[in-house]
Parts: structure tokens; C-alpha cells; sequence
């Protein structure tokens, strides 16, 4: 069975989207369990969470409030009270395509020696318009996931936080995610405790997801918090492990180096807003090498 973990935090009108998509699957019902891991909203998110439990009775859906504030701690929560041998994540914002939880049951069987999954994710912007300052080279500041149309191995890149499943056993071998990884970084981290292990991760383009991209996510502000937000995430995944501090920082200047020579080509197209990539690995640096409270006060 698949359990499919939706954590949620003060965002009930998503998230009522986000369930509404899960009782539309194509699997069975008794393929798969829906958990809401509710990261301590002041909301309305409880009460509407409990009624719409109540409407759908048909399909299993569980509710559990979690206290400690942090994904990590919601996305572990979930994972404890999760009866399935397949533990995917959804994020409330993120609505799941019908063959969501069949094409992930699917890849688990048929491909056995893999332990984790992940699949398409396909932004939807404000009035159905991309940013145009977007290229394939900053796609993860929208989560943008999207390998082609075949069932590939990741290799180079990860799953999103938004759309990835794994087996229940690695989670526990594993340790489960970090929950002093804070900001955007639980996921790559462990993505990277997997495959240090050996352990491989599959992209099944048909487990797929619509990601909602409001109008203030891809301002020019929202990108810049963003930005520092990811640094400071990738700080803290390597908080101690002073050679891969070392070697980030200057993964991060060797890309802030290779987007000015992407932005010569933008410029050479007139694109000029294409050349945001700059700034977007500048302040990524910040928040990797600054403290990213102050950073984000400015």
C-alpha cells in the first residue's frame, strides 16, 4: 500500500485541492492512504481537514496535528503513522494527476532494485503566464521537475520535496529526514544520505503533480527570499562538514561565474530578463556564506 504524506501549514484553501486531486485516482481506494500532517496551523486548516475526512469516507484519509514547527518534523510524523510500504510526499500546494498513486505503485513492482521515486512537475503560474526571466537553469526555484517523457534513472539531479515517494525501509534506515536540515535542504539531504549508500532513484514521468506558482513566489522579492533561503539551506545540510562547506562555496562561485556567461548568450538573444540568473546565484551565496535573517531584513 502507499501512503501519501500531504504536510500543510496554514494553507487549507491548497490543501483542499491538493485532497480533492488524491480522491480522484485512479487505483483503488485500498492501493493507497492519505495522511495530512498539519504543522501547527492557526488557520482553518483542523476543521476543514476533519470535515472534508467526513465527506469522503470512501477513501482512507488521516489527520494529525504536529507541534514542532519544521517540515522535517512533519514529514517524519507522517512517515510514523504511515501504514504503507511506499511513503510518497505531496506538497499542499501541489495537486496530483489521476495516475498519480496507480504509475508509483506500478514503478515500485516492476522496478524493485530502485528505493526511491520521483516524477513530473509541472508549475501552473499566475494567469498562465511563465516568468520571463525563467530558463531550464533555474527551474528549482519553482521545483520544476521534468526528465522527458521515459522512465530514466536520476542521475545528476533529485527528486523535488514536492513529488517523491520512498520504500519504508530505506526511511528507516536512512534515519529518516534530518530535522535539524531547515529551510529548503531536507530533501537533497537525504537524497544524498540515499545514493551515498548506493541506493538508487527512479523518475517515472507519470507520477505527476501541478505545482501552484502564486504571483508573489516569482516577484523579484519573492525570488531573492527564495535564493537566500536555499543557500542558507544548503549551509545547514553541511553544518559541520567543513570539506563540503569548502567544496559548495566554490560550486556556488563556479556557477555564479557560469551565469554571467549565460547571461552574455541571454543578452546576445534579447532576453534581458533571462540575465535575473546573476542575481538569483548571488544571493544563493549570501544566504550560503551570511546569516540569512539579516539577509532577508534588507
Amino acid at each position: 500500500m502507499i501512503s501519501v504524506i500531504v504536510t500543510t501549514y496554514k494553507r487549507s484553501d491548497y490543501l483542499l485541492r491538493c485532497l480533492e486531486s488524491l480522491t480522484r485516482q485512479t487505483a483503488p481506494a485500498t492501493a493507497y492512504e492519505v495522511i495530512v500532517v498539519d504543522n501547527n496551523s492557526a488557520d482553518d486548516t483542523a476543521s476543514m481537514t476533519k470535515k472534508f475526512i467526513d465527506d469522503h469516507k470512501d477513501i482512507t484519509i488521516r489527520y494529525f496535528l504536529e507541534t514542532k514547527q519544521g517540515l522535517s518534523f512533519a514529514r517524519n510524523r507522517g512517515i510514523s503513522e504511515s501504514r504503507g510500504d511506499i511513503v510518497a510526499f505531496i506538497d499542499d500546494d501541489a495537486v496530483a494527476h489521476p495516475d498519480y498513486c496507480r504509475s508509483l505503485a506500478e514503478a515500485a513492482k516492476d522496478y524493485p532494485d530502485f528505493q526511491a521515486f520521483g516524477g513530473r512537475i509541472i508549475p501552473v503560474f499566475h494567469n498562465d503566464t511563465e516568468p520571463d526571466w525563467m530558463s531550464h537553469y533555474v527551474w528549482g526555484m519553482v521545483a520544476k521537475v521534468d526528465l522527458g517523457n521515459d522512465i530514466i534513472p536520476f542521475t545528476k539531479k533529485f527528486p523535488a520535496g514536492c513529488n517523491m515517494a520512498f520504500r519504508k525501509d530505506i526511511l528507516d534506515e536512512l534515519g529518516r529526514f534530518n530535522e535539524e536540515v531547515k529551510f529548503r535542504s531536507d530533501d537533497r539531504d537525504i537524497f544524498t544520505r540515499l545514493k551515498s549508500r548506493g541506493y538508487q532513484v527512479l523518475y517515472v514521468p507519470d507520477i505527476a503533480v501541478n505545482h501552484t506558482i502564486p504571483a508573489e513566489r516569482v516577484s523579484r522579492k519573492g525570488i531573492r527570499k527564495l535564493s537566500v533561503l536555499s543557500g542558507a539551506g544548503e549551509k545547514n545540510r553541511l553544518a559541520g562538514n567543513y570539506p563540503g562547506i569548502i567544496l559548495k562555496f566554490f560550486d556556488y562561485l563556479i556557477k555564479l561565474f557560469a551565469a554571467v556567461i549565460l547571461s552574455f548568450r541571454f543578452l546576445l538573444q534579447n532576453k534581458p530578463q533571462k540575465t535575473l540568473i546573476i542575481k538569483i546565484m548571488a544571493w544563493s551565496l549570501q544566504g550560503f556564506v551570511g546569516n540569512e535573517e539579516q539577509l532577508l531584513k534588507k
